[in-house]
Protein backbone atom coordinates (compact mmCIF):
# COMPACT_ATOMS: atom_id res chain seq x y z
CA UNK A 1 0.00 0.00 0.00
CA UNK A 2 1.36 3.41 -0.96
CA UNK A 3 2.11 5.71 1.93
CA UNK A 4 0.06 8.44 0.24
CA UNK A 5 -3.13 6.36 0.20
CA UNK A 6 -5.80 8.10 2.27
CA UNK A 7 -7.29 6.16 5.13
CA UNK A 8 -10.32 6.36 7.35
CA UNK A 9 -9.62 5.63 10.99
CA UNK A 10 -12.39 4.32 13.20
CA UNK A 11 -11.26 4.20 16.83
CA UNK A 12 -12.14 1.00 18.66
CA UNK A 13 -10.99 0.41 22.23
CA UNK A 14 -7.77 -1.56 22.20
CA UNK A 15 -7.66 -1.84 18.41
CA UNK A 16 -7.44 0.56 15.51
CA UNK A 17 -9.17 -0.41 12.27
CA UNK A 18 -8.02 1.22 9.04
CA UNK A 19 -9.74 1.22 5.67
CA UNK A 20 -7.61 2.02 2.67
CA UNK A 21 -8.67 3.47 -0.66
CA UNK A 22 -10.50 0.89 -2.71
CA UNK A 23 -12.23 -0.75 0.27
CA UNK A 24 -15.82 0.03 1.16
CA UNK A 25 -16.26 0.34 4.95
CA UNK A 26 -19.94 -0.46 4.49
CA UNK A 27 -19.17 -3.82 2.85
CA UNK A 28 -19.30 -5.98 5.97
CA UNK A 29 -17.79 -9.06 4.33
CA UNK A 30 -14.80 -7.16 2.98
CA UNK A 31 -14.23 -5.06 6.09
CA UNK A 32 -14.44 -8.15 8.27
CA UNK A 33 -11.61 -9.65 6.26
CA UNK A 34 -9.62 -6.42 6.59
CA UNK A 35 -9.99 -6.59 10.36
CA UNK A 36 -8.74 -10.15 10.35
CA UNK A 37 -5.80 -9.32 8.13
CA UNK A 38 -4.73 -6.49 10.39
CA UNK A 39 -5.07 -8.64 13.49
CA UNK A 40 -3.21 -11.47 11.77
CA UNK A 41 -6.05 -13.95 12.21
CA UNK A 42 -6.70 -14.87 8.58
CA UNK A 43 -5.63 -18.44 7.93
CA UNK A 44 -5.20 -20.03 4.54
CA UNK A 45 -4.93 -23.78 4.64
CA UNK A 46 -3.70 -25.38 7.84
CA UNK A 47 -1.68 -22.90 9.91
CA UNK A 48 -2.21 -24.60 13.26
CA UNK A 49 0.57 -27.08 12.61
CA UNK A 50 3.12 -27.82 15.28
CA UNK A 51 6.41 -29.65 14.87
CA UNK A 52 6.42 -32.85 16.92
CA UNK A 53 9.74 -34.41 15.97
CA UNK A 54 12.85 -34.12 13.85
CA UNK A 55 14.49 -37.33 12.67
CA UNK A 56 17.52 -38.00 10.53
CA UNK A 57 18.70 -41.16 8.79
CA UNK A 58 21.89 -41.73 6.84
CA UNK A 59 20.92 -43.15 3.46
CA UNK A 60 23.65 -43.79 0.94
CA UNK A 61 25.97 -41.82 3.17
CA UNK A 62 23.77 -38.69 2.98
CA UNK A 63 21.70 -37.25 5.85
CA UNK A 64 17.96 -37.39 5.10
CA UNK A 65 15.84 -35.28 7.43
CA UNK A 66 12.20 -35.91 8.31
CA UNK A 67 10.14 -33.39 10.29
CA UNK A 68 6.80 -34.60 11.65
CA UNK A 69 3.79 -32.54 12.75
CA UNK A 70 0.76 -32.98 14.95
CA UNK A 71 -1.48 -33.04 11.86
CA UNK A 72 0.34 -35.94 10.22
CA UNK A 73 2.01 -33.81 7.54
CA UNK A 74 5.68 -34.73 7.22
CA UNK A 75 8.48 -32.88 5.46
CA UNK A 76 11.58 -34.40 3.90
CA UNK A 77 14.93 -32.74 3.26
CA UNK A 78 18.33 -34.07 2.30
CA UNK A 79 21.95 -33.07 2.48
CA UNK A 80 24.65 -33.57 -0.10
CA UNK A 81 25.94 -37.03 -0.87
CA UNK A 82 28.14 -38.70 1.69
CA UNK A 83 28.04 -36.58 4.77
CA UNK A 84 27.18 -39.14 7.46
CA UNK A 85 28.98 -37.05 10.08
CA UNK A 86 26.13 -34.50 9.92
CA UNK A 87 23.63 -36.70 11.79
CA UNK A 88 24.46 -35.30 15.26
CA UNK A 89 24.53 -31.80 13.75
CA UNK A 90 20.92 -32.21 12.58
CA UNK A 91 19.82 -33.80 15.85
CA UNK A 92 21.31 -30.85 17.73
CA UNK A 93 18.47 -28.66 16.45
CA UNK A 94 15.64 -31.03 17.39
CA UNK A 95 14.69 -29.55 20.74
CA UNK A 96 14.99 -26.04 19.34
CA UNK A 97 12.17 -26.50 16.82
CA UNK A 98 9.73 -28.81 18.63
CA UNK A 99 6.39 -27.05 19.11
CA UNK A 100 7.01 -24.40 16.45
CA UNK A 101 4.84 -23.81 13.39
CA UNK A 102 6.72 -25.37 10.45
CA UNK A 103 4.95 -23.09 7.96
CA UNK A 104 6.70 -20.10 9.55
CA UNK A 105 9.80 -21.21 7.71
CA UNK A 106 11.84 -18.04 8.07
CA UNK A 107 11.01 -17.64 11.75
CA UNK A 108 12.16 -21.18 12.48
CA UNK A 109 15.31 -20.76 10.42
CA UNK A 110 16.28 -17.47 12.04
CA UNK A 111 15.97 -19.22 15.38
CA UNK A 112 18.36 -22.04 14.51
CA UNK A 113 20.84 -20.36 12.17
CA UNK A 114 22.25 -18.40 15.07
CA UNK A 115 23.42 -21.72 16.54
CA UNK A 116 25.52 -22.33 13.44
CA UNK A 117 24.70 -21.97 9.75
CA UNK A 118 28.23 -22.08 8.35
CA UNK A 119 30.35 -25.08 7.44
CA UNK A 120 30.05 -27.82 8.48
CA UNK A 121 26.61 -26.92 9.88
CA UNK A 122 25.34 -25.39 6.65
CA UNK A 123 24.15 -28.61 5.03
CA UNK A 124 22.37 -29.69 8.22
CA UNK A 125 20.54 -26.37 8.43
CA UNK A 126 19.65 -26.43 4.74
CA UNK A 127 18.22 -29.95 4.97
CA UNK A 128 15.96 -28.79 7.80
CA UNK A 129 14.81 -25.81 5.75
CA UNK A 130 13.97 -28.09 2.80
CA UNK A 131 11.81 -30.21 5.09
CA UNK A 132 10.02 -27.12 6.41
CA UNK A 133 9.23 -25.91 2.90
CA UNK A 134 7.99 -29.40 2.05
CA UNK A 135 5.51 -29.15 4.92
CA UNK A 136 4.51 -25.60 3.97
CA UNK A 137 3.77 -26.68 0.42
CA UNK A 138 1.76 -29.73 1.48
CA UNK A 139 -0.17 -27.66 4.00
CA UNK A 140 -1.05 -25.03 1.40
CA UNK A 141 -1.78 -27.60 -1.28
CA UNK A 142 0.80 -25.96 -3.57
CA UNK A 143 4.18 -26.89 -4.99
CA UNK A 144 6.93 -25.12 -3.08
CA UNK A 145 8.03 -23.11 -6.11
CA UNK A 146 4.63 -21.39 -6.03
CA UNK A 147 5.31 -20.25 -2.46
CA UNK A 148 8.72 -18.93 -3.50
CA UNK A 149 7.47 -16.67 -6.27
CA UNK A 150 6.17 -19.01 -8.96
CA UNK A 151 7.62 -20.42 -12.15
CA UNK A 152 10.01 -18.30 -14.18
CA UNK A 153 11.18 -20.72 -16.90
CA UNK A 154 9.91 -23.87 -18.55
CA UNK A 155 13.42 -25.19 -19.14
CA UNK A 156 16.72 -24.57 -17.39
CA UNK A 157 20.34 -25.22 -18.27
CA UNK A 158 22.11 -27.54 -15.85
CA UNK A 159 25.64 -27.54 -14.55
CA UNK A 160 27.67 -30.49 -13.41
CA UNK A 161 28.56 -30.53 -9.75
CA UNK A 162 28.50 -34.25 -9.01
CA UNK A 163 28.98 -36.39 -12.14
CA UNK A 164 32.64 -37.40 -12.02
CA UNK A 165 35.05 -39.58 -13.96
CA UNK A 166 38.23 -41.09 -12.58
CA UNK A 167 41.23 -38.85 -13.04
CA UNK A 168 44.35 -40.28 -14.71
CA UNK A 169 46.60 -37.77 -12.97
CA UNK A 170 46.85 -34.26 -11.61
CA UNK A 171 48.54 -32.50 -14.50
CA UNK A 172 46.68 -29.88 -16.62
CA UNK A 173 46.30 -32.33 -19.51
CA UNK A 174 44.57 -34.78 -17.18
CA UNK A 175 42.05 -32.12 -16.16
CA UNK A 176 41.47 -31.24 -19.81
CA UNK A 177 40.85 -34.91 -20.62
CA UNK A 178 38.43 -35.22 -17.70
CA UNK A 179 36.56 -32.07 -18.68
CA UNK A 180 36.10 -33.34 -22.22
CA UNK A 181 34.43 -36.49 -20.87
CA UNK A 182 32.01 -34.32 -18.93
CA UNK A 183 31.30 -32.15 -21.96
CA UNK A 184 30.45 -35.30 -23.91
CA UNK A 185 28.03 -36.49 -21.22
CA UNK A 186 24.41 -36.95 -22.48
CA UNK A 187 23.15 -34.48 -19.85
CA UNK A 188 24.59 -31.74 -22.05
CA UNK A 189 26.03 -29.67 -19.21
CA UNK A 190 26.43 -25.95 -19.86
CA UNK A 191 28.74 -25.35 -16.90
CA UNK A 192 31.07 -27.83 -15.24
CA UNK A 193 32.26 -27.45 -11.67
CA UNK A 194 35.66 -29.05 -11.31
CA UNK A 195 37.73 -29.44 -8.17
CA UNK A 196 41.15 -27.88 -8.69
CA UNK A 197 44.00 -26.66 -6.54
CA UNK A 198 43.51 -27.54 -2.86
CA UNK A 199 40.05 -28.93 -3.55
CA UNK A 200 41.36 -31.35 -6.14
CA UNK A 201 44.51 -32.72 -4.56
CA UNK A 202 46.92 -30.74 -6.73
CA UNK A 203 48.83 -29.77 -3.59
CA UNK A 204 50.06 -33.38 -3.44
CA UNK A 205 51.90 -32.99 -6.74
CA UNK A 206 55.65 -32.72 -6.37
CA UNK A 207 56.95 -29.13 -6.49
CA UNK A 208 53.39 -27.77 -6.35
CA UNK A 209 54.55 -24.96 -4.07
Amino acid sequence: MLASSPSIVIPIPGFERRYYRGFDPHNSRRTSRIFDLIKGTVRKGNTDLKITDLKVAIIGGAPVVRITTDEGIDGIGSGESWKPFLKPHVEFYRDKIIGLDPTDVERVMIGIRRWGGFKPWGTAVSAIEMALWDIAGKSAGLPVYKLLGGKVRDRVMVYNGSVRFEMNGKEPEHYAENMQKMKDHPYDFRIIKQAVSFHGGMQNVEDFY
